[in-house]
């Protein structure tokens, strides 16, 4: 029975590189996959709620 763990955090990725459970090609790829996941996702929140970020501006303004 083997569970297969996910994750999405680059500092995770990261981890894995440093214990060797992860070769660095692939690390790489799989932070540019979590920004780019990330990048996409704050996309689709703000064209999804776009009256909200005029309410909450202050939490854009490091993202810009």
């Amino acid at each position: 029975f083997l569970i297969q763990g996910a994750h999405f955090n680059p500092a995770i990725t990261a981890a894995f590189v440093c214990v060797g459970k992860f070769y660095v090609l692939r690390a790489v790829l799989y932070v540019i996959a979590q920004v780019g996941g990330a990048v996409a996702g704050a996309a689709l929140a703000r064209v999804t709620f776009p009256k909200s970020g005029k309410k909450m501006r202050y939490v854009y303004t490091f993202l810009v």
